[in-house]
């Protein structure tokens, strides 16, 4: 028979007993409280003898036990210390490649759309001085040297580099300013380049030969003046597609600034345009640009026979000022 006296299980048979038989229910009753009885007594034993030990005997440790756990746990701590600095190695490890993919994906693409500028540069410059150069070859101009008073036209210009600006004498800040640059330009350029710096009068009206050639000269010796007729200098004018208007007036009919564009002109020496400068270009830039564009020409692969040319024009137009010379007399 099964009892449970407080959380013991017991089997219980009474001796000298068959369990076949039918028990008599006050032995089994007598026997329920004396297993109970027997398991407090057990119980009251057990805790008399807890509370009698030591509360630091149960909680010591031998002095070897102890140093193989804290040899344990300094291992533990070493390899997990251990463990993080190398996650943290490999962390880096991935952030420093993925860093080094990402800035040569970066340098790559600046590269692609550096070429890509460079490219659209290089044909934006050449409509530009195509457009320019059939502007300047549709209306050569014919004016006159202010210094001798002898015919000058782009026929003079013929296998010579030249500089050409279009302003007026009386022009307040816009004209010195570029006529300055003109100087710094011609001044870097080699001895061995033959280059001509014009200036070009716009105002017919005001501006005198001798007035032309102290302004001039107060640039840059080598800078020459041009001037001529209304019509002739208008002419000049469309031949390079440059706007010129009287603007602003003053208190007399003579006091009155001119509105023009402003340009700087580079012609190489077959009287096209090169290069023109705006402007915003600083002496530097024109500089540069200016030595980029000589250098240039002179490594075309048909120099020898551009230059050949150049000789031809060059002799014909001669033959022309002798002829008409000639008809003159």
């Amino acid at each position: 028979m099964l009892l449970r006296p407080g959380t013991k299980t017991i089997l219980w048979r009474r001796k000298g007993i068959s369990l076949k038989k039918s028990p008599d229910l006050l032995d089994f009753r007598a026997l329920k409280i004396t297993a109970l009885g027997k398991a407090n007594a057990q119980k009251k034993k057990t805790n008399e003898l807890i509370g009698q030990r030591n509360p630091e005997d149960r909680l010591f440790i031998s002095q070897k036990r102890a140093s193989d756990i804290m040899a344990g746990a300094a291992d533990f701590k070493q390899l997990k210390f251990e463990q993080e600095e190398k996650k943290a190695e490999v962390e880096a490890s991935k952030i420093a490649r993925g860093g080094s993919v990402y800035f040569l994906c970066m340098a790559l693409v600046a590269m692609y759309v550096w070429i890509l500028r460079q490219r659209s540069n290089k044909e934006h410059v050449a409509k530009k001085v195509e457009t320019l150069g059939r502007a300047s070859l549709e209306g050569k101009f014919d004016l006159v040297q202010t210094k001798d008073g002898e015919e000058f036209s782009t026929d003079d210009l013929l296998g010579k580099w030249s500089l050409i600006y279009f302003g007026f004498t009386r022009c307040p800040d816009v004209c010195p300013e570029q006529l300055e640059k003109m100087a710094y330009v011609i001044q870097s350029i080699e001895e061995n380049v033959d280059i001509v710096p014009l200036f070009i009068s716009i105002d017919v009206r005001r501006d005198t030969f001798e007035e032309i050639n102290e302004y001039c000269e107060s640039f840059h010796p080598s800078l020459i003046g041009l001037s001529g007729t209304e019509k002739q200098v208008d002419a000049a004018a469309k031949s390079f597609r440059l706007y010129f208007s009287k603007g602003m007036y003053g208190e007399s009919d003579e006091d009155y600034l001119l509105d023009h564009t402003v340009v700087i002109f580079l012609l190489n020496p077959e009287n096209k345009i090169e290069e023109y400068f705006t402007q915003s270009k600083s002496p530097g830039q024109i500089i540069f640009e200016t030595h980029q564009a000589i250098k240039k020409w002179k490594f075309l692969d048909d120099y020898m026979e551009v230059a050949r040319q150049i000789e031809e024009r060059k002799e014909e137009v001669q033959k022309k000022r002798l002829k008409r010379a000639l008809s003159k007399e």
